[in-house]
């Protein structure tokens, strides 16, 4: 049985042999209508026939290839899905039946009929919104951080720098991040009544009306019933909203604005001219002058030093020929 396993991985039709009670029993690995051949040849071959896998008489060729016992020849599944036949040599991934569905058959039910009811996962997508919109308040928080400076109310002392404070690039990512998020997509691929997230319920805080703790400028949920009946009724509207092409002049959907190939974020982080990788490579060109114009003056201060030390010696030498000459004028006198 193993040198069968062992020697099948090298057929073009594997098969697979294990032992059911004492009765050797192999089958072929692949699912569907195509039969299983099995054959030998010679007088020194003659192992299947010995153990009564393969009767009769030889072949053409000389071989023997008849089977004693097919306890099952091999058969595509059959079936019935809303009045469309179906047929297929797989009876675990049948997915050309129901879009976006895998159909999984495991018994024999000739003649029986089974209802499936097919729903979508509205819990699962209203998740993906909350990840969304955390997501992009923590996004906005730390570009916010890098480029803050907070200043001591009482003594109006600066009490903190962001390390890009002052930087124009944070402030252009935030007024670009806002209007990725907070504008209405003219796209014709975009149903209008459902084209911007104020439509389904979510939008940004308002510090005058808003009930959470959230700083304006945040996403919140700001109507539940409106979200709800989108997730429930209009699901290809939220799902264009987020993820419709772009058309002509008209920009392409929430997240393929922010991520997609053309997207926001690829234009910033690109590896050749990206504006971060950019801004980056300027950075490290000014910490390189800089570090440049430190040594410059390490050396300078070096020679300085050195000129001193220089003209300390000289001025002791000067002290010490003085005092040399006072005390001859003081003995002198």
């Amino acid at each position: 049985m193993n040198s069968i396993n062992t020697a099948a991985a090298d057929m073009d039709d594997p098969v697979e042999a294990y032992l059911l009670g004492k009765t050797l029993v192999i089958q072929r690995a692949a699912t569907g209508t195509g039969s299983m051949t099995v054959s030998e040849s010679g007088a020194d071959n003659s192992v299947l026939r010995n153990l009564g896998v393969l009767v009769g008489t030889p072949g053409d060729a000389g071989d023997y290839s008849t089977l004693k016992n097919e306890l099952q020849p091999g058969s595509n599944l059959s079936a019935t899905v809303n009045g469309v036949a179906v047929e297929s040599s797989s009876n675990e991934e049948v997915t050309d039946v129901i879009t976006g569905v895998t159909l999984k058959f495991y018994e024999d039910g000739e003649g029986e009929t089974s209802t499936l009811t097919i729903d979508r996962d509205s819990e699962s997508i209203a998740s993906y919104l909350d990840d969304f919109i955390s997501v992009y308040n923590d996004t906005i928080d730390y570009l916010r951080s890098m480029g803050a400076a907070e200043v001591d109310e009482n003594s109006s002392t600066l009490t903190s720098v962001g390390m890009l404070q002052g930087d124009s690039l944070i402030a252009t990512m935030l007024n670009k991040l806002n209007s990725i998020v907070g504008s209405a997509n003219k796209n014709p691929n975009i149903d209008q009544d459902y084209n911007s997230l104020y439509k389904i319920g979510i939008w940004f805080v308002d510090e005058d009306s808003s009930d959470s703790d959230s700083e304006t400028g945040h996403l919140e949920i700001y109507d539940e019933d409106l979200l709800e009946n989108t997730l429930d009724y209009h699901m290809d509207e939220l799902e264009d909203l987020f993820r419709a092409y772009s058309d002509n002049n008209n920009p392409a959907g929430i997240m393929r604005q922010l991520v997609g190939t053309d997207g926001y974020l690829p234009s910033l982080t690109d590896s050749a001219d990206g504006s971060i990788t950019y801004k980056m490579s300027f950075l490290n060109d000014d910490i390189n002058a800089k570090s440049d114009e430190v040594d410059e003056l390490y050396s300078r201060l070096d020679d300085y030093e050195t000129q001193l030390w220089e003209h300390f010696a000289w001025m002791e030498d000067t002290v010490s020929n003085l005092q040399s000459q006072l005390s001859y004028i003081t003995a002198m006198s």
